[in-house]
């Protein structure tokens, strides 16, 4: 099942992370450099659309749609943006130091943990490029139904 909200182009990007944490070497990478939890709260422009994801670097090393499920102070970082911020942070366009400079980007909660999670986000992009790039490696059929690295 896609993870990306129609109407919200960019969370396609979650599509892409999941697909590298089917692999358990990948998920115990992410777990053991990240550790942590963190929930995107993404708006398309004219505030309309909203969906929120939960990636759990800490735990399970998985990407869900909707808010984490556990107790709330268990969330590291929670990220306020919009669809366009967010395509330009998974794309690593620009930077969240950046998005929250320009006031493009709140959050609530550790700012150290974001930075780990914006590295993650950045390894997750180039493995899924990568994965692309060979055919798949995790799941050759997941792989060419994957959406593209960019969005």
């Amino acid at each position: 099942m896609p993870l990306a909200t129609e109407g919200l182009p960019s969370t396609a990007s979650f599509d892409n992370v999941h697909l590298v944490l089917q692999s358990a070497e990948n998920r115990a990478q992410v777990i053991k450099d990240t550790a942590a939890i963190a929930t995107f709260v993404i708006t398309n422009k004219d505030k309309s659309i909203t969906a929120s994801y939960t990636v759990d670097f800490k735990n399970e090393g998985t990407v869900k749609l909707g808010e984490y499920e556990g107790k709330e102070e268990d969330v590291d970082i929670t990220l306020y943006l919009s669809d366009e911020s967010f395509n330009d942070l998974a794309t690593d366009k620009t930077s969240a130091k950046w998005l929250i400079f320009t006031g493009k980007l709140k959050t609530k909660g550790s700012i150290l943990k974001g930075r780990t999670v914006e590295a993650a986000l950045k390894w997750a992009r180039g493995k899924h490029e990568e994965l692309i790039k060979n055919g798949g490696g995790v799941d050759a059929g997941a792989a060419a139904t994957a959406v593209p690295a960019t969005v």
